[in-house]
């Protein structure tokens, strides 16, 4: 019979739930203290909890977050301010997500930026959002050479990055973009805009994106699509990293 069973797991494809059953064969006291609802449950709690777990390592690997930052490794001091621990309460509850809304990290150089958005990105993927994680510059290059490739293969790229339920854009305006490169941020936000979260960080308050991508209609336009609906967290205080190092 157990063969059998094993076999019918194999084919449904329920490999969390064979193992909870064979775990369960081996400890025959613990099998004859559950009710057949009760061994029924551990088996399907196996399996949806392993599953669950292959997701978040899947979605993790996929997001290509670049340092490794746990919102619990975030600092709070009297640098950054009762203000910060505010606004930050609402982004570690994610629920801004599920609404669509964006985020804007503002700080100099060092100011802890990418390690905050990071943590985010990292407990996005532990929830179950699907995560891209790119420096804008690098993003927008890509996306102007896939549309000189054509429409069919610049289209399928814009539908993949559409349906990330959190884009992250880091060092957003960090450099000037090219005219064509600011054609792909607006593609790129457009297609996010009302329906996915993008978080952007930033050297440069939002005013300057529009100077940088040269006061054009479509960079006013990517602004006010960042801007939108969007949670904005200053960071003050300066460097930490340039203090970090100096406390060496």
């Amino acid at each position: 019979m157990s063969t059998q069973i094993n076999e019918l797991f194999k084919t449904l494809k329920l490999k969390y739930a064979a193992s909870a059953y064979q775990a369960l064969q081996e400890d025959q006291n613990l099998l004859a203290s559950l009710t057949l609802d009760d061994a029924l449950l551990s088996m399907l709690t196996a399996e949806t909890d392993g599953r669950s777990k292959q997701r978040q390592i899947m979605l993790l690997r996929m997001s290509k977050i670049p340092v490794f930052s746990e919102l619990s490794d975030i600092s709070y001091d009297d640098n950054r301010g009762q203000q910060f621990s505010q606004l930050m309460g609402r982004l570690r509850s994610l629920s801004w997500i599920e609404t669509g809304h964006n985020v804007c990290i503002l700080g100099s150089s060092g100011s802890g930026k990418t390690f905050i958005s990071a943590a985010i990105a990292r407990e996005a993927t532990r929830k179950g959002y699907s995560v891209q994680f790119y420096n804008a510059r690098d993003l927008a290059s890509r996306f102007t050479e896939l549309r000189a490739q054509g429409s069919r293969v610049y289209m399928q790229a814009r539908k993949r990055l559409q349906t990330q339920r959190l884009l992250v854009l880091d060092d957003f305006c960090l450099t000037t973009p090219s005219e064509e490169d600011t054609q792909s941020l607006f593609d790129i936000m457009n297609d996010r805009s009302g329906k996915h979260s993008t978080l952007v960080t930033s050297q440069k308050d939002p005013k300057r994106w529009v100077e940088e991508m040269g006061i054009s209609a479509v960079g006013e336009a990517v602004s006010e699509r960042i801007e939108a609906n969007s949670i904005t967290i200053v960071l003050g205080g300066g460097s930490r990293r340039r203090k970090a190092n100096e406390n060496k």
